[in-house]
């Protein structure tokens, strides 16, 4: 199992009592409710993009057309007209 953590989130009313009331008659609890929807939603997008999601691991695309391979490639350029190289 992953690590846990607890995060605070702005839903409508109706949509928690919603919420509430699906765990309820489910007997389960509200975090598994959100669990299994934000699943779903996660999962269903990153397989539609991306058949492949093993590909996009390790790299940055910022919308300039490039993929970086990492954090010194994607700020070296910056880095090095701040220091005047």
């Amino acid at each position: 199992m992953a690590n846990m953590l607890k995060t605070t989130v702005m839903l409508p009313e109706d949509t928690l009592q919603l919420a509430k009331i699906t765990a309820v008659q489910e007997k389960t609890s509200l975090s598994r409710i959100f669990q299994e929807a934000l699943d779903m939603r996660i999962r269903g997008k990153v397989l539609a993009a991306n058949p492949d999601p093993m590909k996009t691991l390790g790299k940055f695309k910022l919308g300039l057309g490039k993929l970086y391979q990492n954090r010194a490639d994607l700020y070296g350029k910056r880095t090095s007209r701040k220091m005047g190289i």
